[in-house]
């Protein structure tokens, strides 16, 4: 759509950006105007600390610290593959610009639909830990299949499946973080997870990059499915303690 707007240089490949900028300041605006402080209404005066401080603080408390790291790890598993799987596809099966973009279209329209009716529907009925636990599998196998996708048709399941694995694991972590915490603090856990997930992004497509380049074209892959594995592991250990608010409401 870019390049049949304007011809100028680079104008095709960074008109995204600025729609997504758009979006996100209208974004900012529309929270600025319309969603009030609800500390206020609980009469809550919270002491100023600062974000290392309060990272540690989230850190070593149980249960919630292990579901912030998890949440860190899987944002920074999917940011790897987001980052390099153009230039595995561009590298292993000649593709370009147009064809990159049909294939994330495809993946964000996928992910659109798990996140906005297919979670709706399944977290009722699975409840917060399963849905996580059967997410992170799906996005470390998705992960790992990608590496050795040789066959477009390889590729083309592991993207249909590795946005459900995405879809499923972030709602219900962040779902159980929220359930971990108490009333007066949940936007303060939930902001710190969220930067955290934000950092996962930022070095995500370094670390990508990085092992593309100097280690071999499946490594950002075969990471990031580890990196995922080990997410599992995290939330394995603690599976009898997280909490299915969600399956109990349905009940």
């Amino acid at each position: 759509l870019g390049q049949n707007m304007s011809s100028e240089p680079r104008f095709g490949t960074s008109f995204a950006l600025y729609f997504v900028a758009a979006l996100c300041f209208a974004t900012f605006l529309f929270g600025y105007k319309f969603l009030d402080e609800s500390l206020k209404e609980l009469g809550v005066v919270r002491k100023k600390e600062g974000r290392l401080e309060a990272l540690i603080k989230y850190f070593k408390r149980p249960l919630v610290g292990q579901l912030m790291w998890v949440f860190f790890i899987n944002s920074l598993a999917f940011s790897m593959m987001e980052a390099t799987l153009v230039l595995l596809v561009g590298d292993r099966f000649g593709w370009g610009l147009k064809e990159v973009s049909f294939g994330f279209a495809y993946i964000g329209v996928l992910s659109t639909i798990n996140q906005g009716y297919i979670v709706r529907k399944l977290l009722p009925k699975l409840g917060e830990k399963k849905m996580m636990a059967i997410g992170i599998s799906i996005l470390s196998l998705s992960l790992f299949f990608t590496a050795f996708s040789t066959e477009i048709w390889i590729l083309a399941v592991t993207m249909t499946f590795l946005p459900f694995g995405y879809a499923f694991t972030n709602p219900s972590t962040l779902g159980s973080i929220s359930l971990l915490s108490g009333k007066d603090e949940q936007g303060a856990v939930m902001g710190n997870t969220q930067g955290l997930a934000a950092m996962g992004r930022i070095l995500g497509p370094a670390v990508g990059g990085y092992v593309y380049g100097n280690l071999h074209m499946t490594a950002p892959f075969l990471l990031g499915s580890a990196f995922a594995a080990g997410a599992l592991i995290i939330v394995l250990k603690s599976y009898s303690l997280l909490p299915e608010s969600a399956k109990v409401k349905a009940l």
